[in-house]
This record gives C-alpha cells, structure tokens and sequence, in this order.
C-alpha cells in the first residue's frame, strides 16, 4: 500500500495530479513520447487527455531549483505557464511554472504533499480550487472567501494564500468605464454571470467600491444565492439574484452599465456557447441554439442600451471568446477580455511570492519588466 505523498513525484505516480496537456510552455515534464502526444491533442486529432506517467520524464525536477504549481479541475489554455516561464527563461532562472489537473476533492492530500516538497515555492488555484484555502496555513488578509495565489514563506515554511483575481479584474474594467467617460464604481449597475471562485471576492469588493445594484445569474441558482447573501451582508440590499431563465428580463433593462462572465461558458469545454443564454450539453443543436438565443438578446441589448461594457474573463483557444464575439457582432462596442485581467494578477502574484521570498526573482524585482513580459506574451 502507498503511503501519503510527499513530494511533487509521488503526487503524480500516485494519480493525485498530471501536467496539463493544453497550456503553452506547461511541457517541462514530458517526454519525447509525451511531446508527440501533445501535438496530437492540441491539433483536435485526439480529445482525450491521457494521465499516464509513461509521457513524462520526472527526473526533470531534480535539475530545477524550484518549481510553482498551479492547480486546476480541468485542462485548458492557461496563460500563466506561459507568462511565468517566458519571464523566467527572459532572467535566466532555474525555475519552471507547472500547471496540473487534479480533482479538488483531493485538495487535502495535494497541498499536504506539495507542502512537503522542499522545491515547491508556491504557485496557485484555477478553476475549481479556489475555495480550498483552508488547507493552506494562512491567508493574506484575512476572511478571504477564495485564493487564486500562493506563496511559500521562506523562513517558515507556511503556504500563504492570497487572492489576485480581484485587483487584476477591476483595472481594466475601471479603465473601460473612464474610457467611455463614467469613472468609477460608485453607483453602477451590473449584471454578473457565475458564482464560483473568482465571483466570491470580485462580488465583495464590487459592494465595498459602492456599486448600487448587483444581479448575480448562475445555472445553480443556490450558489447565486448564497454570494448574494453574503454580499448584502457587506452592504445590505445590493445583491440579487436568478438563474438563467431570467437573463433576458435582467439584460435588456435600459440602466445596466456593464455585464461580467465570470461562468464556465465560453471556455473549454464550453468553449462554443455564450454567457447570453441558456446552454443545453445535452442537446445535439445546444450550441445552435445557444447561439442564436443568445445573438437576439444582445441585439437587444444594443438598441435598447448600446453603450454598455461587456466583460468576459474566460480566454478560450480562439481569438475571441463566444459571448464577446457575439457582442461585436450584435454592434456593442465597449468590449472587454480577460487579458488585462491575467496580466495584472500575475504580476501582483510574482510581487506576493518575491515578498516571502527576497532575491528569489534576482537581486531586485522589476515590476515593470515583469508587467511587459506579461503583456508581451498575452497580446
């Protein structure tokens, strides 16, 4: 019998994590056999993601002085390995960033074992793990309800959770709003779709910077409910909340000034549906359907209120992501993507683990270099 894992190797061996196959710059560990497969998965030849030790090669990590691990429920075409590494590779550190797939039930295990890898300097929480903050030994500042970020203090040895997510969605989205020429938070109407880890914390702080309304729209709609809960506790009577029978009656009121995705729909493997509308996985003509229910409410929307920002964080494999697509196509012009988003938390994540960890990044880290890394890799 196998005892608990305590390193990154006996992790993988033991089925508890597998490095994400879609990721660019997330191949340190595999093989020559797991290079080829790759290719054939990342072509559409092969949509299965095989998590066999046979594609790696784990003696890798003995060469590295440290490795981030990032953890994730699915695979997608992450940002971060690529942002991470690139910044690496560009300072000449022996260092990797390694996105993994593994089930968040198995989150108690994972982080205990990860905890014990001496070459584990941190990393963070995709989707499907943020709300499993409370394996790590703190967080920063307290009563986060959700942790995208981790770093591992040097002289303690504690795991540290921070979350990122929330100040790298809000730049862009205020700089939009300046853009079009209504600075601010305070007194804004929005409509948010999903209710998972990012929705948590994004929705608290929403309610400090003193948005006046917040309708929040999930297919669970008891998840809604409880964010909205929480919320009006923070300011009572700001959050509502629905499922998604009723995005329509919410959009196309003439007063929203801006719709968020924050759901799954529009990334992998939901890649092909908008946020806009119901989706059916169940339905050979889901997608059709989806996307044409979703086209009549934003044309909708844009005669009924044409300068309302639309904001969707999923980055898909394609250049545009459904929902936004469909936004363009309907005539709205105040698009945003998640770019911005993964730019600005990653350099506030490398900030975060370089304070644990002085000198870990060189002698001095500069932000700067790391924000146009960053925002060369992500445009």
């Amino acid at each position: 019998m196998e005892g608990k894992p305590e390193n990154l190797k006996e992790l993988i061996k033991q089925g508890y994590v597998f490095p994400a196959w879609l990721p660019d710059k997330n191949d340190y560990l595999l093989n020559e056999q797991g290079r080829k497969q790759r290719k054939i998965i990342i072509s559409g030849q092969n949509n299965n993601f095989p998590k066999d030790i046979k594609y790696l090669d784990l003696s890798k990590l003995d060469s590295i002085d440290g490795y981030f691990g990032f953890l994730t429920e699915k695979d997608y075409g992450a940002l971060s390995p690529l942002m991470w590494n690139t910044f690496f590779e560009r300072k000449g550190l022996n260092l990797r960033t390694i996105y993994f797939v593994s089930d968040p039930k198995n989150a108690e295990i994972v982080v205990r074992g990860l905890k014990r890898d001496s070459k584990y300097l941190g990393g963070g929480f995709g989707s499907g793990w943020k709300e499993e903050l409370r394996f790590l030994d703190r967080v920063e500042p307290e009563g986060l309800a959700a942790v995208n970020n981790i770093g591992r203090d040097k002289k303690t040895g504690e795991l540290i959770g921070y979350n990122t997510d929330v100040a790298g969605f809000l730049r862009p989205l205020e700089m939009k709003f300046n853009e079009i020429h209504k600075p601010g938070l305070e007194g804004k109407i929005i409509v948010l779709f999903g209710a998972g880890g990012v929705s948590k914390e994004l929705t608290r702080e929403l309610a400090r910077k003193g948005v006046d309304k917040l309708m929040i729209i999930n297919r669970t709609v008891s998840k809604a409910e409880d964010i909205a809960n929480d919320v009006n506790q923070i300011k009572p009577g700001v959050a509502e909340y629905s499922g998604e029978d009723k995005i329509e009656e919410h959009l196309v009121k003439s007063n929203i000034d801006a719709v968020i995705n924050t759901s799954k729909k529009g990334a992998e493997p939901l890649e092909n549906f908008s946020a806009f509308a119901q989706i059916n996985t169940d339905d050979i003509n889901g997608v059709r359907k989806n996307n044409e229910r979703s086209l009549y409410i934003t044309k909708r929307l844009a005669e009924i209120n044409p300068s309302i920002v639309v904001y969707d964080i999923t980055l898909p494999k394609r250049e545009i992501s459904k929902t936004l697509e469909l936004a363009r196509q309907a005539g709205l012009k105040n698009l945003v993507d998640g770019k911005g988003m993964v730019v600005n938390q990653g350099v506030i994540a490398i900030k975060n683990v370089e304070k644990k960890n002085p000198g870990i990044f060189g002698e001095k880290l500069d932000e700067r270099e790391v924000e146009e890394v960053f925002e060369g890799v992500a445009n």
